[in-house]
């Protein structure tokens, strides 16, 4: 599991919003454009599942599962590519069949197959998008915050 640290800047519901430093790994993540940053681009403010009940002002440990982020990278770069390849392929095998040569079959087979994954990459991300099971979830409470009762008490 991949984690970061960062202080939670406000909730609503079972979500927080944590604000984190950009580290390396940000660099070569494919989501890094849907991380709201700020501060120079230093700092980010990530949506998170908050089902442990971290308040403003938390410190809290993010983590999001690798595994499911394999998948996601495979169903949303690699899938893609595959279909180009088998649709070209088969459309240079029955180009003949249609009348065209094997480069135009190919091309259109290709450009064919690579349509019909992006559509199936936009249907399925969002079966993605409503399983919580492939968003970031606060794994625990490094440090809590000092609660307004008390600060009131000091």
């Amino acid at each position: 599991m991949a984690t970061e640290e960062g202080i939670v800047v406000r909730t609503l519901n079972n979500l927080a919003w944590v604000k984190t430093q950009r580290s390396s790994a940000c660099e070569s993540c494919g989501s890094r454009d849907a991380c709201q940053g700020s501060g120079g681009g230093k700092e980010m403010e990530v949506e998170v599942l908050n089902s442990i009940g971290a308040i403003s002002g938390d410190r809290v440990q993010i983590g999001f599962d690798t595994g499911k982020l394999m998948g996601i990278s495979f169903f949303l770069y690699i899938f893609p590519i595959i279909l180009l390849i088998v649709g070209a392929v088969l459309g240079q095998k029955f180009s003949s069949s249609f009348h065209i040569s094997e480069a135009a079959g190919s091309a259109l087979g290709g450009f064919g197959f690579f349509g019909l994954a992006f559509l199936i990459v936009r249907w399925g991300s969002g079966a993605f998008l409503k399983k919580n099971e492939y968003q970031p979830k606060i794994s625990k409470i490094v440090h809590k915050a000092a609660s307004a009762d008390s600060a009131l008490r000091d």
